[in-house]
């Protein structure tokens, strides 16, 4: 592929959809298709109805290409797409959204600050630029690959997570799945130490929103908070207001973790939801 610099983002577009269609794999669209189908859904929806079947490694070494070549010129080409865009098309943006690089608030006395424009090529933008990057993702995500992937791909997060902490505290009381999902995912990818442990557990069981990959994704973050801070994980068990569902979904996943004793696991089998935990439920 053309390095695409002084192209417009239509031509860019074309660039990469016609990248993505010669690495298409149909047998895996098919495979990858049916993890995303939804309950109680017959066929797959949304991006999941457009994926084209690349694989998620090789779309991280084309978003890690692409960031090198044009960060900000790839970007916009993806966002051109639209509402119609290929489910590897918006996992695209998301990756490179990833790749950014924030500017340092107070710079070094001895070091100029970049131009704006050479710091557009760097991908080095301020952290605010990039929150502001995730809030326009964010709509596009319609289904936990989307999501999950995206979270994973943030890694700066782990430079700036006070900062982070604090942009993530609205998404955990929206109203819309996938907001709720990537705060608890990003929760559980980046705060899940000594620091953050009693602000994620307290935030994990004042989610109300009552979707399916909303619940399961809570679950799964008690789990990983038990894998890695079992003591302190069990004891919030014990009186946590998770309602049931979640209550008995955590407990679940904990028990199927290779890093539990078989001791631990069958004393957790042991550990009920109780009626006490009611102002927990979800409205």
């Amino acid at each position: 592929m053309d390095n695409g610099i002084g192209t417009g983002p239509a031509v860019r577009l074309k660039e990469i959809r016609e990248e993505l269609s010669a690495l298409a794999e149909t047998k895996y669209a098919a495979f990858a298709s049916g993890l995303l189908r939804k309950p109680g859904e017959e066929t797959v929806s949304g991006s999941a109805a457009r994926l084209l079947g690349v694989r998620l490694p090789i779309l991280r070494k084309m978003a890690a290409r692409l960031a090198k070549e044009d960060w900000i010129g790839n970007l916009k080409a993806l966002e051109s797409a639209g509402e119609e865009a290929a489910f590897e098309e918006i996992m695209l943006r998301g990756f490179l959204i990833g790749e950014v690089r924030i500017a340092p608030e107070k710079p070094c006395p001895e070091k100029k600050p970049l131009p704006a424009a050479t710091a557009c090529a760097a991908r080095q933008i301020a952290l605010e630029e990039a929150f502001a990057l995730i809030r326009g993702f964010l709509p596009c995500i319609d289904n936990w690959s989307l999501c999950d992937s995206f979270c994973a791909g943030l890694k700066f997060a782990g430079k700036h997570r006070e900062a982070v902490w604090a942009f993530l505290q609205p998404f955990f009381f929206s109203a819309k799945e996938y907001e709720v999902r990537f705060g608890v995912v990003m929760a559980l990818d980046y705060f899940i130490e000594e620091e953050y442990l009693d602000r994620v557990l307290q935030r994990l069981q004042e989610v109300r929103h009552g979707a399916c990959y909303v619940r399961m994704a809570v679950a799964w973050a008690v789990s990983v908070c038990y894998v890695r801070f079992p003591a302190r994980t069990e004891k919030w068990m014990e009186s946590c207001a998770l309602d049931e569902d979640t209550f008995r979904r955590a407990v679940q996943k904990i028990r199927e973790s290779r890093r539990v004793s078989p001791e631990e696991k069958e004393r957790l089998k042991g550990m009920l939801w109780t009626e006490d935990r009611r102002g927990g439920r979800r409205g």
